[in-house]
């Protein structure tokens, strides 16, 4: 996990890719060892996270 922050609209859009191109789902654990811009401490991490994938389905993603 990275711990540099950066805007919350990359990071929806690196999200959105990094899912897109997968060939298998993905553990939280391997996007958090792939993305950036999420907190380094694992729980912080797992609450971004979810705020996350909440806003992009509300996105119809």
């Amino acid at each position: 996990m990275a711990g540099e922050r950066i805007p919350k609209i990359e990071r929806l859009l690196n999200l959105t890719a990094m899912l897109l191109e997968t060939r298998r789902p993905l553990t939280v654990e391997e996007i958090g060892s792939k993305m950036q811009g999420y907190p380094a401490d694992p729980d912080s991490f797992r609450r971004q996270f979810e705020r996350d994938k909440d806003e992009l389905r509300s996105a119809g993603v």
